[in-house]
């Protein structure tokens, strides 16, 4: 399941932002090389991976996705304690329809074992068309006013936030 993300991940962001990008957000998400204010460096203590679960791979990417361009490059260490102006509920609902975009159940992005317990609900939520954080995205200018008409689930503009 862990390379099925990660094609997933690279289909969603090639179109988006081309191979350089696309490349630096593999190397962001490898758990040996991480960001350290725009420059990718190599960590020396070997950790363990930042993702236990291979959907986590998928949500962390996200985080980089819903990233203003401008400061992508200032993303250091754990993006959640950095979280700005709400972006991990935007997050949240880019997972999902990367997901359903991607073919990978949102059961291994939204796994019991994390988002504090609330898995399931989220993804009954989504599921029934309450998509929490679409304001966000919206605003973001990288999900549509309107759905899309052939699945129902918000229209996708842009993976990547400009």
């Amino acid at each position: 399941m862990g390379l099925r993300v990660l094609d997933g991940l690279l289909e969603l962001a090639l179109p988006s932002v081309g191979l350089d990008q696309a490349i630096q957000l593999v190397h962001y998400l490898v758990p040996v090389l991480f960001f350290w204010h725009g420059f990718l460096l190599k960590r020396r203590d070997a950790p363990t991976p930042r993702a236990t679960y291979p959907g986590d791979l998928l949500h962390e990417a996200g985080h980089w996705a819903v990233t203003a361009a401008a400061a992508r490059p200032r993303l250091t260490g754990d993006v959640f304690s950095m979280d700005n102006d709400g972006a991990e509920i935007a997050v949240l609902l880019w997972t999902f329809l990367a997901c359903e975009h991607a073919g990978i159940p949102p059961e291994v992005v939204f796994h019991p074992y994390g988002y504090k317990g609330d898995s399931e609900w989220l993804i009954e939520q989504f599921s029934s068309g309450n998509y929490i954080g679409l304001p966000l995205l919206q605003w973001y200018d990288m999900v549509s006013e309107s759905d899309d008409p052939e699945t129902g689930l918000p229209r996708v503009i842009r993976w990547v936030r400009e």
